[in-house]
């Protein structure tokens, strides 16, 4: 598994968030406070998270990546590891392990660094911690207490993942024989211990914390969708060949447990999968504006529900079974290349400028004009990141390009603590920063004609490398070339 998304990690295309959650935790290693220093929009765990883990590593991107593919294969682990212990079948297990690492969307987000990774990881380890409370009576207090503190993690990487606190804690309520309030206590004291962090940033100031993790997303990036999207997005991920043939396989699986009594049914893990699957369905497709890569994370769950399914037809019509998978899997192999470059098309990271080895050469022709710990200006971050310099303040978002793409005003941006074009065009005809670095992510805005002008006026072009520019702020022999120039042209004209 390792090996598998290692190799992805060190091949495929730069995302283009890398670059945002990549800076944000080189931004907290530094000391500087999420929503107060600098713009982020998400729920605080993750930049402390990869920060921790590149102090160890090292500050570079593969580094990083190779954090979301422990992770990953982490949630592939455990939903594994379940199945053999429930089916004890090695075809049964075989063929969950190719559905779940051939699957496009597993494929595509496995390496990057974003919260996919992290979401997949807490979802199945508490999911399967709960199956397995049920089921050992032994260490059920342990079971419990691992399923608190995964998904208190997720939680606190993803705000989405709220709902599963009283989802889970229910099941430990119907499911308990006695004493009920010991596993739930277990679960709610282990997953309060991965609170603190957001809870000192909500202590702070709960406004802001609101502010950043909430109203960012519906009213300024992206918005509030049509229900036409919603439903594309539905379709573009379950009509697909795979997570069709998926969700068909789970959906026999409910279908043979309902079939037993509507009473025994609601009792079994076939429906608490189901509602574990559903409601991650649900509350991503009403975010603010959903993406097909958010159901990369439900994956695994899918895998393990529909293993009863696979182990049956082992079971009882082995041959005929055989047969009727590998035909599937042919379909479902043959549609996994096609559903990867579909996730990475969708976010743009197709294009060459994302390519590994062009931003590699970019990075390195920027570095030969950085001083150390020089600032530089650039709008996307990971340009910053990756060639070590501190990114302008208000340019550690490139969220900040999409929002005035789509004309949120300056001073709206300025309270979130991203550089208006009015203020960048001051910085830029003040030349604050030595150093600019101009490729992905400068987007159409009301002041791209006067930002081009101001970098004229007041940049020369250093080196042009793999589509990016790195301009260096003119000196008084440029403004003396520059003025002596543009006299000549005023004497040619008058003539």
């Amino acid at each position: 598994m390792c090996g598998l998304f290692g190799w992805l990690a060190m091949h495929r295309n730069v995302d283009g968030d890398e670059g945002l959650y990549l800076e944000a935790a080189r931004l907290v290693a530094q000391g500087k406070k999420l929503y107060f220093d600098f713009f982020y929009q998400q729920m605080p765990l993750i930049p402390y998270l990869y920060a921790g883990w590149m102090e160890v590593f090292g500050y570079q991107l593969f580094s990083a990546r190779f954090l979301s593919v422990l992770l990953t294969a982490s949630a592939g682990l455990f939903t594994l590891a379940y199945v053999a212990k429930t089916t004890k079948n090695l075809w049964t297990l075989n063929f969950c392990a190719f559905f779940l690492f051939a699957n496009g969307l597993i494929l595509a987000w496995a390496p990057v660094i974003k919260t996919h990774p992290l979401n997949a990881f807490s979802l199945s380890l508490a999911v399967v911690a709960l199956l397995l409370w049920r089921q050992d009576p032994r260490r059920r207090l342990a079971w419990a207490a691992l399923a608190g503190f995964a998904i208190g993690i997720g939680v606190n990487g993803r705000l989405t993942l709220v709902p599963y606190l009283p989802l889970f804690a229910a099941y430990l309520w119907i499911h308990s024989r006695e004493r009920p309030w010991r596993p739930l206590a277990a679960f709610a004291g282990a997953a309060a211990l991965t609170f603190p962090l957001t809870l000192y940033y909500f202590a702070l100031d709960p406004g802001l914390f609101y502010q950043y993790n909430l109203e960012y997303h519906t009213k300024i990036f992206p918005g509030i969708s049509e229900d036409a999207f919603r439903l594309g997005i539905a379709q573009t991920v379950f009509v697909e060949t795979q997570m069709f043939l998926l969700a068909l396989l789970f959906l026999i699986g409910v279908w043979k447990a309902a079939r037993r009594g509507w009473k025994e049914f609601f009792l079994s893990d076939e429906a608490f999968l189901a509602a574990a699957v559903g409601g991650f369905l649900l509350i991503h497709l009403m975010t603010a504006t959903p993406f097909t890569q958010y159901f990369s994370a439900v994956v695994p769950l899918l895998v393990i529900g529909i293993a009863p399914v696979l182990q049956a037809g082992f079971t009882r019509r082995r041959a005929l079974c055989v047969v009727a998978l590998a035909f599937a899997a042919f379909f479902y192999a043959s549609a996994a290349k096609r559903v990867m470059n579909h996730e990475i098309n969708s976010m743009g990271s197709d294009h060459s400028h994302w390519e590994l080895r062009r931003i590699s050469r970019a990075v390195r022709a920027a570095k030969r004009y950085l001083r150390p710990g020089e600032p530089c200006l650039t709008w996307w971050p990971g340009y910053a990141f990756l060639a070590g310099c501190p990114s302008a303040e208000g340019m550690e978002n490139h969220m900040r390009s999409h929002a005035i793409d789509v004309g949120i005003p300056g001073d709206v941006l300025e309270t979130y603590k991203m550089m208006s074009d009015e203020r960048l065009l001051e910085t830029l005809v003040d030349r604050r920063y030595r150093v600019l670095i101009a490729g992905v992510y400068r987007l159409g805005s009301p002041y791209y004609r006067d930002i081009d002008r101001a970098i004229r006026d007041n940049y020369r072009p250093a080196r042009t490398e793999a589509g990016v520019t790195i301009y260096v702020a003119k000196d008084l022999t440029d403004d003396i070339v520059d003025r002596y120039i543009l006299e000549r042209e005023i004497r040619y004209r008058k003539r």
